[in-house]
């Protein structure tokens, strides 16, 4: 019912003086999103575009419309922030970053603050509220959309006509022998635009403070894990195909909010494991840095770092072409 309101246009849609890129997904859990908006903010910097991030901030404590950076310092932690957020901040400092349960209002917000040429937003496939020129579906390719169920029952959002919104669809998680994806006929029935194929690995490592940590540091003796992602056993598989060997995998549910107990666990299992380090994701990073005295606790028993991925799209040149033909033409 709401998505037919939007489409006869009786409930009204914002359209930002700039254009918007808007990144999604029609299930619950990890597809992928976040790391195609780093990959998207990282085409657009390299068009030298001044560009703005908005996202709900799922998790957060606060309300309302929040600067997570200035694109010049971060001004809010995981908790205040959201995790995603503060992780795309601290991976792109030069960019501004704002959260709000309302796209258009951050929208207006930065638009005011920071003259963005161009808005990217995250998680937001079904936040129709604010007009988009550039609709990016994400889809796990592991798994078929017809097979899953809408909520509650299953973790699909929306029914499979939703898929006719997209502009692109970008499928993440392919088959890691063959490459092949799933579902790629039942994406194909309702969606008639360009699919891409996205494939992603773990690329370097970083320390809390942001240093990068050279692999090679990192496959030296034995680490713990510690993820509260969406799959974790992709993040485990990712870190063992590195040859690092793993002494015990700590996992917790997605956007897990980490607490002081959770701490004295981690360092508890490191201690008792005899490991040098503690790796964990990005998005977990900075939920952990939002624990007091986490980091130190933690780095007085071994070392810290987050593994970092890196995308690669086939066909390469189809999603910057796409952004660049919205940046020709403007909103």
């Amino acid at each position: 019912m709401r998505n037919t309101a939007y489409d006869h246009r009786l409930f009204s849609v914002y359209r930002p003086p700039v254009p918007v890129i808007a990144v999604g997904n029609l299930t619950v859990g990890g597809t992928g999103k976040t790391p195609m908006v780093a990959w998207i903010a990282a085409y657009l910097r390299t068009k030298h575009v001044r560009t703005a991030i908005l996202s709900r901030g799922y998790g957060r404590s606060s309300h309302g419309v929040r600067v997570v950076s200035d694109g010049k310092r971060l001004l809010a932690d995981a908790r205040e922030g959201g995790d995603e957020p503060v992780q795309l901040a601290r991976s792109f400092p030069d960019i501004p970053v704002v959260v709000g349960e309302s796209r258009s209002d951050a929208a207006r917000e930065a638009l005011k603050l920071f003259a963005p040429e161009v808005l990217v937003l995250d998680d937001a496939y079904q936040h129709r509220a604010i007009a988009r020129d550039l609709n990016v579906l994400v889809v796990d390719g592991s798994s078929d959309l017809a097979t899953d169920e809408m909520l509650p029952a299953g973790r699909r959002r929306e029914p499979l006509s939703a898929l006719q919104r997209a502009s692109v669809v970008v499928f993440t998680h392919p088959d890691p022998v063959t490459g092949r994806v799933a579902g790629e006929a039942t994406v194909r029935r309702w969606f008639s635009g360009p699919v891409l194929t996205c494939t992603r690995a773990i690329g370097s490592f970083v320390d809390s403070a942001g240093q990068m940590v050279d692999v090679e540091q990192v496959q030296k003796g034995r680490s713990v894990l510690v993820s509260g992602i969406g799959h974790p056993e992709r993040f485990e598989r990712d870190i063992r195909a590195l040859g690092i060997e793993v002494a015990g995998h700590m996992q917790y549910r997605d956007h897990h909010r980490f607490t002081q107990d959770d701490v004295r666990a981690m360092a508890g299992a490191a201690t008792n494991s005899g490991v040098q380090r503690i790796v964990t994701t990005e998005k977990d990073m900075v939920r952990l840095m939002s624990v007091a005295g986490a980091m130190e606790r933690l780095g007085s028993v071994a070392m810290v770092t987050a593994a970092q991925l890196s995308v690669a799209l086939q066909p390469a040149d189809t999603l910057g072409s796409q952004i660049d033909a919205v940046l020709g033409s403007g909103s």
